[in-house]
């Protein structure tokens, strides 16, 4: 057990207790120089070394230097977004795609943009057993730091921290940060607590530029959401206890299994966010309480496609939490990428959902918006819903697709709407999505 909460520590000391960095400093990348590296083969199977080149096996961080996005801080104030992807490159060869395609003409990335980290052996990363129990006054974070490896296990981790309205001045919390990783698991990982309040951002576990990632066993108590990540490929979440998983920026492919979402501190926080996010967000045998399972925020000014399921799931709802899908706004605040000016949503999958309404709830929306100025929204066409069991609070609730008037472009594709069992008895579409 590590008890961070001496005088000693007391003050404005800030420090990490496990750091470990795959050293870069003396890397030699003039063999990307001597390439075929470019932004066209930047996927599974393409080679981008002629040669094996001087390292056979390494990790590749590619940045691309066009702004990705533009974060929305304030009505005046934007911050440039930039994305990552991680690549597994053994004997000269790709072992993943990334998170999006490289090669088109918005994409610019080079050799100085690119960080590479050699991989010596095969050896697993391994870090477990360990307890840190932390003062309130105490300004212990990044308890873990881990950076550019690959088969990483970290295990069987308590972290205490007194839950309070208290973040540090200089930085937010991160208990645990892993960033430009490959294949990293988690398993049996307690996080009571962070330094992080209701109204700034302080989280347990930090992902970013991470593929492959599993997590088994998780279970946390904090004010704010336990994962903050960006640039996430791929990632799995089993048997958990907790109140978020979301990708901030830039992510593909999550799936949640016999997972548990609520946030028992607090009402502020129950969701879980998604921007300019690909692929599938699956969810199955989970259960919502009081939950919203995917939202998607104007502040990052990009409505990606993908793809939403849900299989034997269970939501508790009541008249706080009316919505399945909840988006502030649909609103394009000028993206800098043309292929992303479209306000996509996802297709939505139901299938075999428990619902529990515990109050006077009159309607119960699949997609609920706050104010959306563009009603014209493309990627959706596919809407299937089955209700299995429905239990009613005071009074019946009906169903509808969405509480504001929405054109679905199909772009001449064919589309798909079906609802059985309990969902065709609650189905009222009093606004509905109109398919062209």
């Amino acid at each position: 057990m590590f008890n961070v909460y001496d005088n000693h520590y007391r003050g404005n000391t800030n420090f990490c207790l496990f750091s470990y960095n795959n050293s870069i400093e003396d890397v030699d990348k003039t063999f990307l120089y001597n390439s075929n590296f470019n932004k066209f083969n930047l996927r599974n199977g393409s080679c981008i070394l002629n040669g094996y080149g001087v390292y056979d096996r390494f990790l590749l961080s590619i940045k691309d230097e066009n702004i990705w996005t533009r974060r929305k801080i304030s009505e005046t104030d934007y911050r440039n977004e930039y994305r990552y992807d991680i690549f597994l490159v053994e004997y000269g060869f790709i072992k993943n795609n990334p998170i999006y395609d490289y090669g088109n003409n918005y994409t610019d990335i080079s050799v100085e943009s690119c960080v590479v980290y050699p991989l010596q052996n095969n050896q697993p990363f391994i870090f477990k057993n360990l307890h840190f129990k932390r003062h309130f006054q105490s300004k212990a974070v990044d308890l873990l730091n881990v950076n550019g490896y690959e088969n990483i296990l970290i295990k069987n981790i308590r972290i205490d921290t007194p839950n309070q309205d208290y973040i540090p001045a200089y930085k937010p919390d991160s208990c645990i940060a892993v960033r430009d990783s490959y294949n990293v698991t988690f398993e049996d990982i307690i996080i009571n607590g962070t330094y992080s309040s209701v109204s700034q951002s302080g989280y347990g576990i930090h992902l970013n530029n991470v593929y492959n990632t599993i997590v088994r066993n998780l279970s946390e108590t904090t004010i704010w959401g336990v994962f903050c990540t960006n640039n996430l490929n791929k990632f799995y979440i089993e048997n958990s206890n907790l109140n978020r998983v979301d990708v901030h920026c830039y992510g593909r492919d999550i799936t949640c299994s016999n997972c548990t979402f609520r946030n028992n501190l607090t009402t502020t926080h129950r969701y879980n966010r998604f921007s300019s996010f690909f692929g599938l967000l699956k969810y199955q045998n989970c259960t919502f309480n009081y939950f919203v399972p995917v939202r998607l925020d104007k502040d990052y000014q990009i409505f990606t496609p993908f793809d939403v399921e849900f299989c034997n799931c269970t939501f508790n709802v009541n008249s706080t939490y009316t919505g399945l899908v909840y988006a502030i706004e649909l609103v394009f605040w000028g993206n800098i990428r043309p292929k992303f000016h479209k306000v996509h949503l996802p297709n939505l999958r139901i299938v075999n959902a428990t619902v529990n309404i515990t109050d006077s709830l009159s309607t119960l929306y699949l997609f609920r918006f706050g104010a959306p100025y563009n009603c014209h929204v493309y990627n959706l066409r596919n809407i299937y819903v089955d209700f299995g069991i429905v239990s009613f609070g005071s009074g019946n609730t009906l169903l509808s697709e969405t509480n504001h008037a929405l054109t679905a472009n199909t772009e001449g594709n064919p589309f798909s709407r079906q609802y059985i069992r309990c969902a065709v008895s609650m189905i009222s579409n009093t606004y509905g999505i109109t398919f062209v």
